[in-house]
């Protein structure tokens, strides 16, 4: 069935229209000893909302003189925040189920009180906000920060674990040279629980030769994502030391390899009032066999991710973010007409902490060419470039992904 679905995700989801589906949703209603009156309003913007409550405008705009309380849906999230304002507008309690946080917030008019309650957010109550979001990553399929395959831990996972697959590691590997630079295009369309978005990921990496068993492998991965009119924004650096420990020759066809990896990431959404900063470690054993000239290739790979506190100007963001994620994935790579590569794999991905989409699988095909220049009437590798297609498959999620890369050997 994951095949199948994998195949109908590259003919059919990339073709399909994106219908809108707000993000947010807020229901409102009196609750004062008059006859009772009802609203709703939704968007993709949650400060805009919550300001229309507050500041009882648009469709809450008959609330003005009148005591009610509203509802808030986050994400798929229902009844995520609770607002209780008076008929003034000069008093608001803010009641959030997930987190049992009650506050109650003063102010001189509506507009002052709105002030008060986002002030709140970014600041005095930046860490019972950030409990809120972490809440939000083990239930949302769309969260910012952590528990999805969009998200910031899984950009960073894959970028970890992906590079011993790239564009660049392949070009260092084909060409037998010892240093390589390379630069990959991922875009595609997701479908997140319901929600439709697309993806737009830029990895730059590349191998440097430290000894003849080691290499360092650096890699900015770059991520926008735009789901429903929300956009989200996310990068990360990672430095890795792949060594290795055991290498193939003409009569020992097993090599082994493994990779100890250090990262760290930034995301944010001011659409999602969501994001922050968080650190990685991960380390990585990559095992291949080669027959005649396949070769097959098994990766294990296991992450840790731990939020921080980022202070910018008068505001603090935190992630919140303590997660582990282990990936484990094989791959077999056919070399045909002497400069082509052909590579299928399959990668599954458990987040270990509570997420909303807490495992997936991967599965996607490469067509790499290796790029040689002929000079002197001798040939001269000089780079790699690959085209593929894969798929992220849940049973909440799935999408539909395409790849270009390029690489250079020096």
């Amino acid at each position: 069935m994951k095949v199948l679905s994998a195949c109908w995700c590259f003919s059919a989801l990339a073709c399909l229209p994106l219908y809108a589906k707000d993000l947010f949703n807020a229901n409102a209603v009196t609750t004062d000893s008059l006859p009772q009156i009802a609203a709703s309003d939704s968007g993709s913007d949650l400060s805009s909302l919550v300001g229309s409550v507050i500041k009882a405008q648009g469709p809450f705009s008959a609330f003005a003189n009148r005591d009610y309380s509203s509802f808030l849906d986050y994400a798929n999230v229902k009844h995520a925040i609770r607002f209780d304002v008076n008929s003034g507008g000069t008093e608001a309690q803010i009641s959030i189920p997930l987190t049992h946080l009650k506050e109650i917030f003063f102010a001189s008019n509506r507009n002052a009180l709105y002030g008060e309650i986002t002030a709140f957010v970014k600041r005095d109550g930046a860490a019972e906000w950030a409990k809120f979001l972490k809440a939000i990553n083990q239930l949302s399929a769309v969260a910012v920060s952590d528990g999805n395959p969009t998200s910031t831990t899984a950009l960073i996972a894959n970028s970890m674990f992906d590079g011993f697959g790239s564009a660049a590691s392949r070009a260092r590997e084909i060409n037998g040279k010892n240093n390589s630079f390379g630069i990959s295009f991922d875009g595609g369309t997701f479908n997140a629980d319901g929600f439709r978005g697309h993806s737009y990921t830029l990895p730059i990496n590349g191998y440097f030769r430290a000894t003849d068993r080691m290499t360092l492998h650096v890699e900015i991965p770059l991520q926008f994502i735009e789901v429903e009119g929300a956009n989200i924004y996310q990068g990360g650096f990672t430095v890795g030391v792949p060594t290795k420990l055991v290498e193939a020759s003409e009569n020992q066809p097993w090599s082994w390899d493994v990779t100890p990896t250090a990262a760290f990431a930034l995301s944010g959404s001011q659409a999602m009032v969501a994001g922050g900063g968080l650190f990685a470690g991960a380390l990585t054993n990559v095992a291949a066999y080669r027959w005649q000239n396949i070769t097959l290739t098994y990766g294990n790979f296991m992450s840790f991710f731990q939020g921080v506190r980022l202070t910018v100007g008068n505001y603090d963001f935190d992630s919140s973010v303590s997660q582990q994620i282990m990936k484990n994935g094989l791959r077999v790579s056919v070399p045909f007409a002497d400069r082509w590569l052909f590579e299928a794999y399959g990668i599954h991905t458990k987040f270990f902490r509570s997420a909303a989409v807490n495992s997936y699988f991967t599965l996607g095909v490469d067509i790499g060419y290796r790029l040689k220049l002929k000079l002197y009437g001798n040939e001269v590798p000089l780079g790699y470039f690959t085209l593929g297609f894969h798929s992220d498959l849940a049973g909440n999620y799935d999408s539909a992904l395409f790849r270009f890369g390029s690489a250079w050997t020096f």
